[in-house]
């Protein structure tokens, strides 16, 4: 059927009631689309009913997002008021959130109850060092709406670390662990040897790249610009130890890292197509534009301090290059570098005379020592003797040794304890001053610079002592102890003599009736069995 042209326009304008709803600033106000007012703040929203009347004459809704508060590095909390004028009913809310700005329900998001008021949202499960964008929501009759969008950041992750450490100069520099290395995470910027030597300062680039002694530079010799972040560019006799009279430019315990370090941390990260990116410094602040792959996930920070060869300075915000204290081939030395178009961690080889940035990497750490407490042995009322067995030193001296003891578990140094020498191996410990019929708990400990470590545990109880009155023998010869008591001295075992003490004998009776029937003296061994 044919409808009047009326008709067909009417019902095209009821749809468009219907499907668009009511917008804002031209904004669509229903779900899954977003809106904010002018300011970016909150508006109150027009209801509408199922079939696109406007209610905003009877009622109206008021979406606000406060603040981010209690931010951490994988949650933060969110305060929200939703207002009500009129017969509208909040059904749901809660806040949702994404790293893209506009987030809506089909994101994350947190169910908060029902109805107008004010509620807290805990946002869980963020990524650290991560941007995330927020909007309150309120769903109805009326669908889901909106309130406005703020944005936070969390905070960056914390990495395990081996604590400071400082240069000849002075400079503290942050460390990272990663795997069972410990790196600097930051560039070096010492002047200095770590004796204390001056590294000679050349500031012509002709000049640094003749030199064929230890040297440093500043990117483009501007130190008030590049020496804190990406620190200095020393060339190859700056690290070669055989070139600088036996000298470290790292720290006391640290060291230039060697070629096959830099694989050991490449490997653990997974491979050096990957590595790359999990060392460099995340975003664009230092590093050019696409810094690809870069999540810092390890805490490296890999900062792009470029380098000096062949004349200019060169590759500042583009390249992070590295000296290695290994030799590549006759001419070159081995350097490793991450570049902002690759996730790779790639090396290759270089002049002697170039200048490259540096990272130290400690001395391999010690770990505590590996021991045994071994038995217990000859207990008295007052002492024993026990001691214990260090199987390996932990790759630093076992400086202390020896055992520790209580009468409660878990003994430690802060207890009684032994000292017995140092090293390894398998050493004896005298236990005194104990007190007798005392069960005690005892641990070896060894202590090297790593720190302190114990043994297994062992018990044992020492013997009681009372007072007595000496020992005393009966008619075949059995010697008894005794204990005094009060005034009274008294055997501290069962009398076993077959005779009286004047001799005569005491007839055994062996069978069952015939010592029921006894009415004489007579004797016997339970179960006959003596």
């Amino acid at each position: 059927m044919r409808l009047p042209l009326l008709s067909i326009l009417l019902f095209i304008i009821v749809l468009d009631v219907s499907g668009q709803g009511v917008t804002v600033n031209g904004r669509n106000a229903l779900s899954g689309t977003g809106f904010a007012n002018k300011n970016g703040k909150k508006m109150a929203v027009p209801a509408l009913s199922r079939y696109g009347q406007d209610l905003t004459k009877t009622t109206g809704l008021t979406i606000e997002l406060s603040t981010i508060s209690s931010i951490t590095g994988t949650s933060a909390n969110g305060l929200s008021n939703i207002t009500v004028t009129g017969a509208i009913v909040v059904l749901s809310r809660g806040v949702c959130w994404s790293t893209s700005p506009t987030p809506t329900i089909s994101d994350n998001k947190t169910s908060d109850g029902t109805g107008p008021g004010s509620f807290l949202s805990g946002i869980t499960g963020l990524t650290a060092g991560t941007t995330y964008y927020v909007r309150t929501y309120s769903t109805g009759s009326y669908g889901t709406v909106y309130g406005n969008e703020l944005s936070f950041s969390t905070t960056a992750p914390s990495f395990a670390n081996c604590g400071t450490v400082s240069d000849a100069d002075g400079n503290i520099y942050n460390t990272v662990t990663i795997g069972s290395q410990c790196w600097m995470q930051e560039n070096l910027k010492t002047t200095k040897f770590n004796d204390g030597t001056l590294i000679p300062n050349v500031a012509d680039n002709a000049a640094f790249l003749a030199f064929n002694a230890p040297a440093f530079c500043w990117y483009n010799n501007d130190a008030a610009t590049y020496k804190a972040y990406y620190g200095a560019l020393y060339n190859w006799f700056v690290v070669d130890a055989a070139s600088n009279g036996g000298k470290n430019v790292c720290p006391v315990d640290w060291h230039v890292p060697i070629y096959s370090e830099w694989v050991t941390l490449f490997t653990y990260l997974g491979g050096t197509p990957i590595a790359g990116g999990k060392l460099k410094e995340k975003g664009t602040t230092n590093w050019n534009n696409p810094n690809a792959g870069a999540t810092n996930e390890s805490g490296f920070t890999a900062l792009p301090g470029g380098r000096i060869e062949n004349g200019p300075f060169v590759d500042i915000g583009n390249y992070s290059y590295f000296w290695c204290n290994s030799t590549y081939d006759a001419y070159f030395k081995w350097f490793i570098f991450f570049v902002t178009d690759y996730t790779a961690a790639l090396s290759n080889g270089e002049i002697e005379q170039a200048g490259l940035s540096i990272r130290c990497i400690m001395d391999d750490s010690p770990v505590l020592p590996t021991l045994i407490t071994t038995s217990v042995t000859s207990i008295t009322g007052t002492s024993s003797a026990t001691g214990g067995n260090i199987t390996s030193d932990g790759g630093a001296t076992a400086t202390a040794r020896g055992v520790c003891w209580s009468t409660n578990p878990n003994p430690t140094l802060a207890d009684n304890f032994t000292s017995d020498g140092t090293g390894t191996g398998i050493f004896t410990s005298s236990l005194t001053g104990l007190t007798a019929g005392t069960t005690y708990y005892a641990k070896a400990y060894a202590t090297n610079s790593a720190g302190t470590v114990y043994g297994n545990e062992i018990s044992f109880t020492t013997l009681a002592v009372f007072a007595n009155c000496g020992t005393i023998a009966d008619a075949d010869g059995n010697v008894y102890n005794t204990v005094t008591i009060g005034s009274q001295c008294w055997m501290q075992e069962n009398l076993k003599t077959t005779r009286y003490n004047d001799g005569t004998p005491i007839p055994l009776v062996t069978d069952g009736i015939e010592w029921s029937n006894l009415t004489s003296p007579g004797y016997s061994w339970y179960d006959n069995n003596e």
